[in-house]
């Protein structure tokens, strides 16, 4: 029993000691009547900010408190990363400048804003750190949840792509392809380090290349871009000639690579096909026709040949040459290639050179019936060409005309000698055989006499 009384003794001491130290503890420091309590959080709109992309920030202000908080201000320390900030408070948007004046919060109320700017398309890897602080004229009954502070490492999303075309889907050898590359970082981070690939296939020769409309430079793969900022992009051409022993298929890609992190990989390489066909074999058809302005001519006259050269084929001839070896029947042959306006001496062979599909050519050939020409003159006129002709049965045309021969000439009766006429017949012969006679004794005579004087 007297334990018992002990015990009770010490509790009541106990207690009275307690309720002395708490009244003392009173007296030295009463609870605060009627302060405010201002707290205040902060709300991101991604825990996982990425260079290049916006961020905002949900601020929220309660006064927790029993009393007014005056003169409320609210300040914030931004990041240089973070760009262009502007704050929305009761639907208003504005340039964000600190420190921002709040006013009067009363007890219970609550305040919000949001802080949006973009993040430094540069900061991926960097630290994100925001801070707020409210502060008030009034007292307040726990500063310690006055500020707060988020703190983010920057992420990256950087998106290059990369599309490829050429100017046409089927090529011939010879000709001339160009290759349009057209890249982009469409992501909202730089990229750094980036390169393009494009091994040019071997049957593309005298390769070159224009960066974005300039010069034509030689092409080498890979190929420096630097650094790409979101949106930035460009394009290059690259022209090459095929070689004369392309064909069927060929294969290129384009790739662009970066050591940044690539969000979408998929559209960093594109590849592009293209046809090469041999060209069908070119087909001219020359063909030659040929008259003569005479059926017959005359010595000593002029005989002019008409020559038309025409090419009747689908593809244009090359390199025609008109080969006409005129007869030695003719002389002082010249020819015209002007319609008659002017004449040159004619030299076989004759070079037409390239001859369109469709087109013809009219030469003119003349000369003059040689003196001692006889019989017929015979004449051929040949064309020929170096692209290919299926049909050589009129490439030849032939013409003859017929030397007139000159009458013979008539040559006059020889003399008679003249005798007198007497009117008598049997006289006539009488003196004719006189005159002889006379004539004999005279030839006689003659004879004798050169005989005696030799």
């Amino acid at each position: 029993m007297a334990q018992i009384k002990r015990s009770i003794g010490m509790v009541l001491i106990t207690a009275l000691i307690f309720s002395m130290v708490a009244s003392i503890a009173y007296a030295e420091d009463p609870p605060a009547e009627n302060s405010a309590d201002l707290t205040i959080t902060l709300l991101e709109s991604s825990q996982f900010p990425v260079a290049g992309q916006s961020l905002s920030c949900t601020i929220i202000i309660i006064n927790k408190g029993t009393g007014v908080a005056d003169n409320v201000s609210l300040t914030t320390l931004l990041p240089s990363i973070f760009l262009h900030p502007e704050f929305v408070i009761g639907g208003i948007k504005s340039p964000w400048g600190s420190p921002y004046d709040l006013g009067t919060i009363n007890p219970g109320q609550r305040v919000e804003l949001s802080i949006a700017g973009s993040i430094d398309s540069a900061a991926a890897g960097q630290t994100l750190s925001l801070t707020a602080s409210v502060a008030s004229t009034s007292a307040d009954a726990d500063p310690a949840n006055n500020s707060a502070t988020i703190t983010r490492v920057v992420g990256e999303m950087a998106d290059i792509s990369i599309n490829k075309m050429a100017n046409s889907n089927i090529y011939q050898p010879g000709d001339l392809v160009m290759y349009s590359i057209s890249y982009q970082n469409i992501g909202t981070s730089d990229s750094n380090n980036v390169f393009i690939e494009d091994v040019i296939p071997k049957e593309l020769t005298n390769v070159t290349a224009s960066i974005n409309g300039g010069p034509p430079q030689i092409w080498n793969s890979p190929y420096s871009l630097g650094t790409l900022k979101p949106q930035d992009g460009g394009y290059i051409r690259i022209l090459g000639t095929l070689s004369a022993d392309a064909v069927g298929v060929i294969s290129n890609t384009a790739s662009i690579r970066a050591s940044t992190h690539d969000a979408f990989p998929d559209d960093n390489a594109y590849t592009v096909e293209i046809q090469v066909v041999q060209p069908a074999p070119k087909s001219a058809d020359i063909g030659v026709t040929k008259t003569a302005d005479k059926s017959a001519v005359n010595i000593g006259e002029t005989l002019s040949y008409t020559i038309k050269v025409e090419n009747l084929g689908a593809d244009d001839a090359q390199d025609v040459v008109l080969t006409d070896v005129v007869s030695d029947k003719l002389t002082n042959v010249e020819f015209s290639a002007d319609n008659g306006a002017t004449y040159a001496p004619w030299v076989s062979p004759y070079s037409i050179g390239a001859f369109a599909s469709g087109t013809s050519k009219l030469l003119l050939i003349r000369g003059t019936v040689a003196s001692a020409a006889s019989g017929v003159i015979s004449n051929t006129a040949t064309a020929a060409s170096t692209t290919s002709d299926p049909n050589l049965s009129n490439n030849a045309a032939s013409v003859e005309t017929q030397i007139n021969t000159p009458p013979a000439p008539i040559e006059p009766p020889p003399a008679q000698p003249t005798v007198p006429q007497t009117g008598n017949s049997s006289t006539d012969m009488i003196l004719l055989c006189i005159m002889l006679a006379g004539v004999l004794i005279f030839t006689i005579c003659l004879a004798i006499y050169k005989k005696k004087h030799s």
